[in-house]
């Protein structure tokens, strides 16, 4: 007898479905609901890999891509088939890895690892895994800049804490040089970052804009617009940046300083223009 999961639901961001052994034990997590029922089991160990991010081309010519592997096992003592294992009776076994992919031209790739933990517990107990959140871009000084969320999660009970994110700069050599915390939020999560002129760049969370030092991760300044879900729309040469609100273009100077460009929902065509869209 083996251990199985049978997943309710078990679909990815693009809506297609995935196979029960990709889905098995993935739960509570930052992007995906899979909800799932243990069936019987005696002992099984599954590896598998997946929450893979869009890819980057570097000043450098690289192509870079961040994902996250995990290798999972649940044991527990010999049982009947079709029997009820209480959580905190079956143990888990996890290890987790944040991996990022500098791509060569000729096709080959140096990997890094970004963020490493192993734990050896029960499966009630709340567990901490990593993943990025999906945006990835250059830092400007050949490395980049990758968000990433830390979820808290009790997978036995389906339940998920207040998650913790960061954008970690990664440099040319694969190390990692910061990990600068982001402030809490309600509402969608919206990852992007931008940079501005020398070493400046702009994240948003929830209804704040934080400026802050892409060299080594220091907050500059933050702008609070007073309204949820605003995202970075672009860095401009003046060293201010464009916000777009639920209901405006706005241009944000400083932490204290801002004014409204066009009501709407902004666009950028492929030189650069900003157009405003009419739908």
């Amino acid at each position: 007898m083996v251990c199985l999961f049978q997943p309710r639901l078990a679909c990815n961001l693009s809506g297609q479905e995935l196979s029960p052994t990709h889905a098995s034990l993935r739960s509570a997590t930052a992007d995906h609901d899979y909800y799932f029922e243990l069936l019987f089991l005696e002992e099984e160990f599954l590896s598998y890999s997946h929450h893979y991010q869009p890819s980057v081309v570097n000043i450098n010519g690289f192509a870079y891509i961040a994902f996250t592997q995990n290798d999972w096992g649940l044991g527990t003592v010999k049982c009947a088939a079709e029997s009820v294992i209480a959580p905190p009776d079956v143990n888990f076994t996890r290890e987790d890895r944040v991996l990022l992919w500098q791509i060569h031209p000729d096709g080959t790739y140096s990997s890094t690892i970004v963020e490493e933990s192993k734990n050896n517990g029960h499966f009630s107990e709340p567990a901490s895994v990593a993943s990025p959140t999906g945006s990835i871009i250059p830092d400007g000084l050949g490395g980049v800049l990758l968000p990433i969320r830390w979820s808290h999660i009790v997978m036995a009970e389906d339940l998920q804490g207040s998650p913790d994110e960061l954008v970690y700069r990664i440099d040319k050599n694969g190390d990692v040089v910061y990990r600068f915390a982001l402030p809490k939020y309600d509402g969608s999560l919206h990852d992007e970052i931008v940079l501005g002129e020398g070493t400046l760049g702009f994240a948003t969370r929830g209804s704040l804009l934080i400026a802050f030092n892409a060299r080594n991760g220091k907050e500059l300044w933050r702008w609070d617009s007073k309204l949820p879900d605003i995202e970075v729309f672009a860095a401009l040469a003046n060293g201010h940046c464009l916000v777009q609100t639920p209901s405006a273009l706005v241009e944000v100077k400083n932490a204290n300083q801002s004014k409204e460009v066009f009501q709407g929902k902004a666009v950028m065509g492929w030189q650069g223009e900003i157009y405003r869209k009419h739908n």
